[in-house]
């Protein structure tokens, strides 16, 4: 079994990209997922939350309210350290748990927007992809996506590992910024490589 790893900063396509795999019936095992999965209410990482920032975390359903969340952490280093040592061993636990229910499988990708950053994902792949695109692009992109301001994309995108350095560390570049066809295309023939070759 191949575990190719899949990244890419806020905004990056890293989404369209794994849609794109599944697509072609690949195994995509999505660690923001899992991470919302984790936080939902009832769960420790949710309550842990609550004790350390109260409700004001809060929609009124009484689920995480996302956007208060990313103020406090993209403001304020020790605040996103704290939650990432919460959360990242139960994500970590969930996706070893996903990668032995599909051990069948020749090929698994693992898609997580903080892979190096965290760290704890990273030592399970043999390959990393990286998408990106432009920052203007991407600003543009996630200004519409979450209805926030220019500023607090950028601060958000200052919290994660620089693009340069990602890429002196990714074995594939997947340019997202590009017609969806074409960059299906892009994906369907890097999928079949990878099919190949296992």
């Amino acid at each position: 079994m191949k575990l190719i790893g899949i990244t890419g900063g806020i905004g990056s396509g890293k989404t369209t990209v794994t849609d794109a795999l599944r697509s072609f019936s690949a195994v995509v095992i999505d660690a923001d997922e899992i991470s919302r999965d984790v936080s939902r209410p009832g769960q420790p990482v949710y309550l842990d939350a609550i004790a350390r920032w109260g409700d004001k975390i809060l929609n009124p359903d009484r689920t995480w309210d996302r956007q208060a969340i990313a103020r406090i952490v993209f403001n304020d280093e020790r605040e996103r350290r704290w939650l990432e040592s919460v959360a990242h061993p139960r994500i970590v636990q969930e996706v070893n748990k996903l990668i032995r229910e599909h051990s069948d499988e020749k090929v698994i990708f693992i898609s997580a927007a903080l892979l190096y950053e965290s760290g704890n994902i990273l030592p399970l792949v043999s390959e990393v992809w990286l998408c990106h695109a432009p920052e203007d692009v991407v600003v543009r992109r996630v200004s519409c996506r979450d209805n926030v301001d220019e500023e607090s994309v950028k601060r958000r995108m200052r919290a994660q590992l620089p693009f340069e350095e990602k890429k002196d560390r990714a074995d594939r570049l997947i340019d997202t910024n590009r017609p969806l066809d074409e960059l299906i295309r892009q994906v369907r023939k890097l999928w079949l490589r990878e099919t190949a070759d296992a």
